[in-house]
């Protein structure tokens, strides 16, 4: 019987803001390696990078 992987990513941007929550996703996003656009600090870069990941 063949067997077959699929694999499958999700992509994600976070907004860092003052909240706790915000910035432990902002450290994780870090920690993995993920670009650094994908962090935004404001309302506009969050919109770019949501775009730029599309």
């Amino acid at each position: 019987m063949a067997s077959s992987t699929h694999s499958r990513s999700v992509c994600q941007v976070c907004k860092r803001v003052p909240e706790v929550f915000e910035r432990i996703d902002g450290a994780l996003f870090e920690r993995v390696g993920m670009p650094v656009w994908a962090t935004a600090g404001t309302t506009e870069n969050y919109i770019a990078a949501a775009v730029r990941m599309i």
